[in-house]
């Protein structure tokens, strides 16, 4: 309770809360002499994070194919080119590791550097890349920056040069106060993380992380005994920081991925109160569960986990997604059809034409008052084309139910299919539920067309399809496709159960065919 108190006050009358066992550290100049720096002179007592990457095994394609996967996006070509471009520099500049190192100090010093800050600016992480050529390193990265349109400024670049020719330099990226301590020969490291650091019995590339200290015994005064009633897991907050020493999670990226998470003890005893923690927390995790397998030695309990299977549920969850976003936007595009029928009597006509009967804006432009866009639908101005320069701004406005996730953000995939005997041929009047005499559970709407079909949501640009092959304009290379039924359902066609004539009789509104969904 004393300790809590004081750190109220210290946030309270805005004092700086400095690290005690850190000041006689801190205060003394760095070395004029042999620069003594290795890896693990950055790992201070405020040190609470450290992670580590070969560079020299990374699979560039591999992880990008893992990224796409993951995101379900294509990863800019671009930026691939940059960051091959920019291994490649790294490497031959001597760079074979390199590592993120953060700090946090007690909570009393988060809390100052908030007040003061606004933010954590004052305990950013420092990159670290060992190399023999410094300045190869910091031209490569200046390069990569101004690919990206970053300022070279905003890198905070510093040099460590090596003393002679066979010693190691370093390049530091971001917060200079680990790397003014570094150079101090006295530096006090973090035992927990440095052994880990050097230790030879994990994979590839890791991630460190442990409490200094006094942000433990910090935590330990603030955090409870017992998380409320309401909580799925009954644990300790109070006993986890006590019991948990250093954590490290290991990894092979691809084209073999794997992954290993070892958790150290304080005490043998404290095994089976994380142990017990982490098998609730998996039984409520579903299938995750039957990927990973727990083993206890001595202090340490180590997680293997199958993370090929689990990358795959990862990768299912983006698409999930999206086809359920897809869903719902479809939805309210039936909803608004339906709504816009009950109001003028009709369907919304494919596009708005001039007097002439040049197309004007699409019929995504009619809806939008009954999807929540009445302001955007009061600033157009429908006498004129949608792309004419009084209607530019708006069409570049972003509508959120007409985009699909994937498209450009003034896109969209949802479109009217156009095509002999369809709902939206012609640009002839309006047409009525009335006139559906196939019925309008038998009739399809609209459809989320491929990627190659996106257009500008107020495009009047009608999209053609095929009488004789419909299934290669609206499939594409998908194999299953969103669709809006006339009546306002939402179903998923697959092409795998769909026919030319199928799909045909599908399009139609009075070809009298009968239709199975």
């Amino acid at each position: 309770m004393i300790r809590h108190a004081v750190i109220l006050i210290t946030l309270a009358l805005g004092l700086h809360n400095a690290h005690s066992q850190d000041n006689s550290v801190q205060k003394k100049p760095p070395p004029t002499s042999v620069n003594p720096v290795s890896i693990e002179s950055f790992i201070g007592q405020d040190v609470c994070l450290t992670v580590e990457v070969d560079i020299t095994s990374l699979d560039l394609t591999a992880n990008r194919a893992l990224l796409e996967k993951l995101s379900g996006e294509k990863f800019p070509p671009e930026l691939a080119v940059s960051i091959r471009d920019l291994v490649d520099a790294l490497m031959q500049a001597g760079v074979e590791k390199g590592y993120l190192i953060a700090t946090v100090g007690s909570i009393g010093d988060i809390l100052w550097r908030l007040q003061l800050n606004g933010g954590l600016n004052g305990i950013s992480p420092l990159l670290v890349l060992p190399c023999k050529k410094p300045d190869q390193v910091q031209a490569a990265l200046e390069t990569f920056a101004q690919q990206q349109g970053q300022t070279t400024s905003s890198l905070k670049i510093q040099k460590l040069s090596a003393a002679n020719e066979d010693g190691q330099s370093f390049v530091l990226i971001g917060n200079s106060e680990p790397a003014k301590r570094a150079t101090q020969t006295a530096q006090p490291q973090r035992d927990a993380l440095k052994e880990a650091q050097i230790a030879k019995n994990h994979l590839t590339h890791k991630v460190i992380f442990s409490l200094p200290a006094e942000t433990r015994r910090d935590l330990i005064d603030l955090w409870p005994d017992k998380m409320p009633p309401t909580f799925p897991i009954a644990i300790s907050p109070r006993a986890m920081v006590q019991d948990i020493r250093c954590i490290v999670a290991s990894a092979d990226l691809p084209p073999e991925p794997a992954l290993q998470i070892q958790i150290k003890m304080f005490s043998k005893e404290a095994i089976q109160r994380v142990q017990d923690a982490i098998s609730t927390s998996l039984a409520l995790m579903g299938p995750i569960k039957q990927h990973v397998q727990m083993t206890t030695a001595d202090k340490i309990l180590t997680l293997d986990v199958a993370i090929e299977p689990l990358l795959a549920l990862l990768a299912a969850a983006p698409s999930t997604a999206r086809t359920q976003q897809k869903m719902n936007s479809l939805k309210q595009i039936g909803l608004a059809t339906h709504n816009y029928h009950a109001i003028h009597g009709h369907l919304p006509p494919r596009c708005f034409t001039d007097p002439a009967g040049k197309p004007l804006q699409s019929w995504r432009v009619a809806i939008l008052p009954l999807i929540e866009q009445q302001a955007v639908y009061e600033a157009f101005n429908l006498k004129e084309p949608w792309n004419a320069a009084s209607n530019q701004k708006v069409a570049a406005t972003q509508i959120p139910v007409y985009r699909n996730g994937k498209s450009e953000t003034t896109k969209t995939t949802f479109r009217a299919p156009v095509m002999k005997g369809s709902l939206w041929e012609g640009d002839g009047p309006p047409r009525q539920f009335g006139q559906m005499t196939d019925g309008l559970s038998n009739t399809i709407a609209v459809i989320d067309a491929p990627l190659s079909a996106a257009t500008a949501w107020a495009n009047p640009e009608p999209w053609l399809i095929s009488a004789e092959d419909p299934m290669s304009d609206i499939f594409g290379d998908r194999e299953t496709v969103a669709a809006l039924i006339l009546d306002g359902s939402v179903i998923t066609l697959k092409k795998s159960e769909m026919t030319n004539e199928k799909l045909k009789a599908m399009l139609t509104f009075a070809g009298g065919e009968q239709v199975e969904f």
